[in-house]
C-alpha cells in the first residue's frame, strides 16, 4: 500500500499545504488540542518552507548553468580570435602554444612509433566486454590467453568498442583467467605499443 506521506515534492507541497488546513478544522473533533493542532500544522510549514527553499535552489542553480554556458561561449570566441593571431606571429611555436594550452589535439602530430591504447575489461551476462580507446587509429588487434599461457591467440580486428568475446570456458565446469592485450591497427598494419595486459577471471 502507499503511503500517504509523500516524498516526491510536488504531491508532498500539495499534502503539506492541505493537511494544515485541514487540521485546523477538523483536529477538535478528532480528539487533539490545541497545542498538538498547532504543533502539527507548524510541521507543514516546515516541509512548505523546505520545499520551496529547493525549488528556488533548483532556479537559481538552472539560472546560473545558462549564465556560465553564456559566458563560456562569449569569452570563447575572444580567445580563439587571440590564439589565431598569436599562433600566425612570426615568434610562435608549438613550445608556446603547449605553454598557453591554445594547442587542439589535432594540432599534436599523431606518432605511430609510441601510439598506445588503453584497454578495460570486465564481465559481461556470458561474455567478457572489452572496452578500448583508438585514440586515432582504424581498429585494433584483440589477443588473449589463458593466464600462465606464453602464446596469444587473435581474436579479431576491432574497429568499434565495446567488443565482446563470447568464446566458451575451456573447460565448462571451470572458471578460467583470461589475460587481454591489444595493438593499435593502421592501414591494415600494427602500429606503436601494445596496451597494458589486463587478467579477468571469467566464469562462463
Amino acid at each position: 500500500m502507499k503511503d500517504f506521506f509523500q516524498l516526491s515534492d510536488g504531491p508532498m507541497l500539495a499534502w503539506a499545504t492541505n493537511f494544515k488546513t485541514q487540521i485546523a478544522l477538523i483536529g477538535a473533533s478528532v480528539g487533539l488540542t490545541d497545542a498538538q493542532i498547532a504543533e502539527l500544522q507548524l510541521s507543514c510549514d516546515n516541509i512548505t518552507n523546505a520545499l520551496n527553499a529547493k525549488t528556488a535552489a533548483k532556479n537559481t542553480y538552472s539560472q546560473k548553468v545558462d549564465a556560465t554556458t553564456t559566458v563560456l561561449s562569449t569569452e570563447g570566441q575572444t580567445f580563439h580570435s587571440i590564439s589565431n593571431i598569436i599562433k600566425a606571429s612570426p615568434g610562435y611555436t608549438a613550445g608556446k602554444g603547449s605553454s598557453l594550452g591554445i594547442i587542439n589535439l589535432a594540432d599534436t602530430a599523431f606518432d605511430p612509433t609510441t601510439y598506445k591504447p588503453d584497454l578495460i575489461v570486465s564481465n559481461g551476462n556470458g561474455f567478457v566486454n572489452i572496452k578500448y580507446t583508438k585514440k586515432g587509429v582504424i581498429g585494433v588487434n584483440i589477443y588473449t590467453r589463458l593466464q600462465g599461457v606464453a602464446a596469444w591467440t587473435h581474436l579479431i580486428l576491432s574497429t568499434h568498442s565495446p567488443y565482446h568475446d563470447h568464446h566458451p570456458l575451456t573447460d565448462p565446469t571451470k572458471p578460467e583467467t583470461r589475460e587481454y592485450m591489444i595493438i593499435g591497427v593502421q592501414n591494415d598494419i600494427e602500429i606503436g605499443l601494445p596496451s597494458d595486459i589486463v587478467s579477468i577471471t571469467f566464469a562462463g
